[in-house]
């Protein structure tokens, strides 16, 4: 596990606040998490993009979340972690993770409506780590949010689902807010979908 001092250094926005955090009654915790976390690293991440089950895929994206949330950028700092967060997400919200592939002709006569309802859990979690992500990085975010700006979009301009705008306009706002000054570039083309 690498050590705090150099997960810092490369993230000096979050270190004061990181580091008055982890001097906390909650260090250990965090601690702990973070430690987890660094283990788990490999086999978690392996499982969030090849799993075809839904449930599966929704608890790993809430806990990345939280962790994300919780420990801001000291998770990013392992091996391709970022790199393959990004790309699992980017799989979940464009419907294309193997959770939401078609599961055969067999299959067909089953309910939509039910399939959907996980479907969209699994990308409602995966909205909820993009948060964790902006949270975590700030206004180092706003790079990050050339990839998943579109997606997000298409979703806050939706006509056929209330619930695919209602969370896409929170998650967005959640981003804007955590970029700060960063968003600036972005602007005109928010208040065009927002409003």
């Amino acid at each position: 596990m690498p050590n705090m001092m150099s997960i810092m250094r490369y993230y000096p926005a979050h270190s004061d606040a990181t580091l008055r955090m982890l001097r906390t009654r909650n260090c250990h915790f965090l601690i702990g998490l973070l430690f987890v976390s660094f283990l788990l690293h490999s086999p978690i991440l392996e499982s969030h993009m090849l799993t075809n089950a839904s449930s599966v895929v929704t608890e790993i994206n809430r806990n990345i979340a939280a962790t994300l949330k919780a420990c801001g950028p000291a998770i990013l700092a392992q091996d391709d972690m970022l790199k393959e967060s990004i790309t699992a997400v980017t799989t979940m919200i464009t419907r294309a993770h193997p959770c939401q592939q078609d599961l055969g002709d067999e299959e067909e006569e089953q309910a939509v409506e039910g399939t959907s309802e996980y479907d969209w859990l699994v990308i409602d979690t995966a909205l909820d780590v993009i948060i964790g992500l902006a949270v975590a990085l700030g206004p180092g975010f706003s790079e990050l949010w050339k990839i998943f700006e579109k997606p997000l979009l298409k979703f806050a301009s939706s006509e056929s689902e209330n619930i695919e705008r209602s969370t896409a306009v929170g998650v967005i706002a959640e981003c804007t807010a955590n970029m700060k000054a960063a968003v600036t570039p972005y602007t005109e083309k928010l208040l065009k979908i927002l409003l």
